[in-house]
């Protein structure tokens, strides 16, 4: 091999390493706890007493808290259940306070500075777990920075933003809306958002009932709180699917700015997330309780290209529908893991139609090139902790 060719050889190879995962990933499998230190390491079962319901990762700690059954294997309901937390190197958990025993928790969230611990249900069971010494957060609802310093939250009529101690601004309220119809307006050259703002009715923007909005996502650096609004345009009673424009509001500047080029988006209320980076968001959309039938969609988008890539496009699977259990960005900001299960539209309103955990498929995407990178069976819930 001459000299030229080893050189290459070398750079190839580096670059392969470089482009490799980074970061810890964890899932719930068979209803225990599982760990990979790299993506595509040998999976280890972490320590647990009994079958693991609900699996949340700390992204800045790697704590990992887990829900598991008081009594009982394999049960078909919904069992009372534990908090645990696991700190590395994950051998020895320890029970969370009493509050958290016996709890019948649908699910489990970390904070953005991944000190605050949150559990609930649709019946109004809020449970939250502060790291001492640490500050809570005030809501699961919230969205901070990584030190904690920033924290946006959603309130009934807006969005409100706090910094550094300072009280809470408002980013924008459903009353006060004229800077989010400004900040579309001034994106007027891309097609859909001069569609959208051609049927543009004040009338209906001034009622409440018409507004969406999702939770805010503040950015890890805490300069930017990203959210995604319909503007109040939209009949409530179309099965809660709205068109959804995705905005950025500058903590320095007080400014908003639409993201005109990624275009609207229509379906329910999305979930938004930004990369560790703060280069890259997660847009996504679940399905509606009472409308199975609406698909999932995972898109990645390049913060400053304004380019998007819809990464459940390449997923497998029996069925045209899908429902979502999990998603988060590796440490890395380049990859992507999320839980996803898929099944035939022609099955999703029959009487005893339900999903289990064996239906769901863990994929780990590159979201620069939509491509698998790694792939588990009958895996939920990923959990993406540090480096």
């Amino acid at each position: 091999m001459n000299r030229l060719a080893l050189i290459l050889l070398v750079l190839t190879a580096a670059s392969a390493a470089l482009a490799a995962p980074q970061g810890q990933l964890m899932y719930v499998r068979g209803f225990a706890p599982w760990l990979e230190s790299r993506v595509g390491a040998s999976p280890r079962k972490l320590s647990h007493g009994s079958d693991v319901f609900q699996l949340a990762v700390s992204p800045t700690t790697g704590e990992v808290a887990y829900l598991e059954a008081l009594g009982g294997q394999n049960s078909p309901e919904l069992p009372p259940l534990r908090g645990m937390v696991l700190s590395r190197p994950y051998t020895a958990p320890h029970a969370l306070p009493a509050r958290w025993h016996s709890v019948p928790a649908e699910w489990l969230a970390w904070s953005g500075d991944g000190h605050t611990l949150w559990a609930g249900n649709s019946n109004g069971l809020l449970l939250n777990w502060t790291t001492p010494g640490r500050a809570a957060l005030p809501s699961p609802d919230s969205s901070s920075s990584r030190d904690g310093g920033v924290v946006a939250r959603a309130i009934d009529n807006g969005l409100v933003v706090a910094a550094g101690g300072a009280g809470e601004q408002a980013i924008f309220t459903t009353g006060r809306h004229q800077a989010l119809l400004e900040a579309l307006r001034a994106q007027r050259r891309w097609p859909e958002v001069a569609s959208f703002l051609r049927g543009y009715d004040p009338v209906q923007a001034r009622d409440r009932r018409n507004w969406r909005f999702s939770l805010p996502a503040v950015s890890p650096d805490g300069q930017a709180v990203y959210f995604a609004a319909n503007l109040g345009q939209g009949d409530e009673d179309l099965r809660n699917n709205f068109t959804f424009f995705v905005f950025r509001f500058d903590l320095g500047s007080g400014g908003l700015l639409a993201l005109g080029k990624f275009g609207g988006h229509y379906g329910e209320t999305p979930t938004l997330r930004v990369s560790p980076d703060g280069r890259r968001l997660l847009f996504v959309q679940q399905e509606y309780a009472s409308a199975p039938q609406q698909p999932v969609t995972v898109t990645a988008l390049e913060l400053v290209t304004q380019t998007a890539r819809d990464l459940t496009a390449t997923d497998g699977g029996r069925g045209d529908l899908n429902r979502l259990d999990g998603f988060c960005w590796l440490a890395d900001s380049r990859y992507v893991a999320y839980s996803i299960a898929s099944y035939r539209s022609e099955d999703a309103f029959g009487e005893e139609f339900e999903l289990s955990p064996r239906d769901y498929t863990l994929y780990v995407k590159d979201v620069l090139t939509g491509k698998n990178v790694h792939i588990v069976r009958g895996a939920t819930q990923p959990g993406c902790g540090p480096r």
